[in-house]
């Protein structure tokens, strides 16, 4: 990581979601990014402000959505039908449940969020969806993920599993052990499951780009609480101990297309498997 850390707001949420306007909120953000409309002026100008000093932003979050629906259909294309979708953000930014609408099998996918809102707006969103569900938890307590009745019902853990931590590891410092965090979940799982993941880059070069990392994570950790961007090592450790394939870690947007980017991107994805 390159800039000043803090800590990654819980939020594990009160009795009642509460739209707060005063300040702007991650999911909203992230909405506001992809020019959603479950957002507040708030949240606009923060993405305006961040365009301005990370231009391919806005870009990056596309790629990232475009990834999910690619590294959903490879897994289920090796067998993989049941996914936890972890730290799903709000309906209008979620790939994995559009993905889902789109398959002819039986898929199954648990959507897992901390922002009781984004809880709230996915139930009802997915209210007469089948074979689906919303699960209120921290994404860092794996035991209470696992744990819930919604997960229980839908995922077998004794079959491969695909877990998606797709711009979701980058909101979590290096003191709440991000790759740990990860295994947790991989551990747990039988051999065969996958997972999936991507995360904002801090390229060594060149300068501008390093710049740009670096003035965006300052914006988003004072604006947000969190948004680290991580080395290629550090990124690519997510999938220790996994097999990541002929693909192994690459710029989003170069996922199946295999062409290269012109400069150091700043944003890497990547899809491993547990042998």
């Amino acid at each position: 990581m390159i800039g000043p850390r803090g800590p990654l707001d819980p939020g594990r949420g009160g009795p009642q979601p509460v739209l707060e306007r005063r300040t702007a909120n991650m999911a909203r953000f992230y909405d506001a990014m992809l020019q959603g409309k479950d957002n507040f002026a708030e949240d606009r100008e923060l993405a305006r402000r961040l365009i301005a000093v990370a231009p391919s932003l806005p870009r990056i979050l596309h790629l990232n959505r475009r990834f999910v629906v690619q590294a959903m259909r490879q897994m289920a294309g090796l067998g993989v039908t049941q996914f936890l979708d972890l730290g799903c953000g709000l309906p209008g930014t979620n790939a994995a449940g559009q993905v889902r609408r789109g398959f002819a099998g039986p898929v199954r996918v648990v959507h897992v969020d901390h922002d009781p809102v984004v809880v709230a707006y996915g139930r009802a969103h997915l209210a007469e969806a089948r074979r689906t569900a919303v699960v209120h938890a921290d994404v860092r307590d794996a035991d209470a993920v696992f744990a819930a009745d919604e997960t229980r019902e839908l995922v077998d853990p004794s079959r491969p599993v695909g877990v998606l931590l797709t711009a979701m590891l980058h909101h979590f410092p290096d003191a709440d052990d991000p790759h740990g965090i990860t295994r947790s979940y991989m551990d747990r799982l039988p051999s065969r499951s996958m997972l999936a993941f991507s995360h904002f880059h801090a390229p060594d070069a060149p300068w501008h780009m390093e710049d740009q990392a670096r003035c965006a994570e300052n914006m988003l950790v004072a604006e947000l609480g969190s948004g680290w961007f991580r080395s290629r090592d550090a990124i690519a450790a997510f999938a220790g101990g996994l097999d990541p394939g002929p693909q192994g870690v690459r710029a989003l947007g170069t996922w199946t297309a295999g062409r290269r980017t012109r400069e150091p991107p700043l944003a890497l994805c990547g899809l491993a498997m547990k042998p």
